[in-house]
């Protein structure tokens, strides 16, 4: 009867390794994306255009991509401080997929820029000690995992750029 119990010891503790195993080797497959540090500031045909670039640097592509532009402003309430969430509309949120870098190289689909249209500059002026937040969420075309990539701007003077970001995987913006 020992026997048994062992047995089934052994099999349940080798099941749960095999399957931690796996779920760690699944996890490490998340998608890889780099986001912009700053906002290039572009004028086409008479309107102004913010944009905020994102690659992907994995191997594999970024699906069901989506992101959120926030102006958070911080306010005093009573215990602490409590947060105004203001959304900024970007002209596309939702994106089908992203090609690894590797496997496009300078043709159109590993790289994207989200595009707001709103005056960011105005709408981060008439919030005092606001700050912008950035968020991606994606998930990998292999493994299913999904991560959600962040980046805070802190003040409109050290991350608008005039100007549009350089071609490929370089985060440069060159002055139009």
């Amino acid at each position: 009867m020992s026997s048994i119990i062992d047995s089934l010891i052994t099999g349940f503790l080798s099941a749960i390794c095999a399957s931690a195993f796996f779920v760690f080797v699944m996890y490490s497959q998340r998608p890889k994306l780099v986001l912009s540090r700053k906002i290039a500031k572009t004028t086409f045909e008479g309107n102004t255009f913010y944009a905020i670039k994102v690659i992907n640097t994995g191997r594999r592509d970024a699906i069901s991509v989506s992101a959120e532009l926030c102006l958070i402003q911080p306010h005093v309430v009573e215990g602490g401080i409590g947060y105004n969430v203001i959304e900024i509309a970007l002209l596309r949120k939702t994106l089908f997929h992203i090609s690894p870098l590797r496997k496009v190289g300078d043709k159109f689909g590993a790289v994207f820029e989200f595009i707001t249209n709103v005056d960011l500059e105005a709408e981060w002026n008439k919030y005092q000690n606001s700050y912008l937040l950035f968020r991606v969420y994606a998930q990998d075309s292999f493994s299913l995992f999904s991560r959600v990539f962040t980046s805070e701007f802190d003040s409109p003077e050290e991350t608008i750029v005039a100007g549009r970001f350089a071609k490929g995987a370089r985060m440069h913006i060159t002055s139009q």
